[in-house]
């Protein structure tokens, strides 16, 4: 446990070696270049400058399947994507590929009001679910120097690991968006970062993830409720 609020954990052996190369392999020909979103509209920067590509579970159902389902088991939270007459409850994985000099500058992974217009907010909460609940991100490859995520106002720099994942929530258990997840992917001094993460959203968790029973409550508070589940 990297931090009790926000709610920051480290795993390890998260991955297989073979579900890397596979994973690595199916990305190649799909690999874009990344993009952020201002104004409403998404842009190409230095700010970011890795290369990504996303998949569904149907695109490498050997590899999508039980990577989801496993991720599903060590946050105890619903990690499907979207199902007909269903709510939302994760984006389909993303694979990222960052080269020497590669950086992701400081960012929130929730949208927020900062980052769209009140209009787009207002259908990304009803066509997809809410908002980023909480990260789940995989690093694929150890890195020789540089490529560290970093959270700022935790005073955390977390060195990549290949097979290890870091896992945090977005959101308060109030529901309060946290401002103290503000993080970045330092640029790479020397070797390559490929990372893969997975966002699970609010409102196909809402039975999964419980609400803290006082304004101040933490991760710990609610963690007991949630691995024994709702009645």
């Amino acid at each position: 446990m990297i931090s009790i609020s926000p709610y920051v954990t480290l795993f390890y052996d998260v991955i297989t070696d073979q579900e890397i190369e596979a994973l690595k392999a199916a990305a190649q020909n799909k690999l874009q270049r990344g993009t952020i979103v201002s104004s409403g509209t998404l842009h190409i920067h230095n700010y970011r400058t890795s290369h990504v590509a996303l998949f569904q579970n149907w695109d490498s159902p050997e590899i999508m399947g039980p990577l989801t389902l496993r991720v599903a088991a060590i946050t105890n939270l619903n990690t499907e994507t979207y199902v007909p007459g269903s709510a939302f409850s994760a984006e389909q994985f993303q694979v990222a590929s960052y080269g020497t000099g590669g950086q992701y500058g400081l960012h929130y992974d929730f949208l927020g009001k900062e980052v769209l217009h009140e209009r787009m907010r207002t259908e990304a909460f009803s066509m997809f679910g809410g908002d980023r609940l909480a990260t789940f991100l995989i690093y694929l490859t150890d890195v020789e120097r540089g490529g560290s995520t970093v959270f700022p106002k935790l005073d955390v720099a977390l060195s990549p690991v290949k097979k290890m994942a870091v896992f945090w929530y977005n959101a308060k258990p109030s529901g309060e968006l946290d401002q103290l997840t503000v993080h970045g992917g330092c640029p790479i001094v020397v070797g390559n970062k490929w990372v893969s993460n997975k966002w699970m959203w609010n409102y196909g968790n809402t039975f999964t993830r419980r609400c803290g029973l006082t304004p101040k409550a933490t991760q710990l508070d609610i963690e007991p409720y949630m691995r024994k589940g709702w009645v």
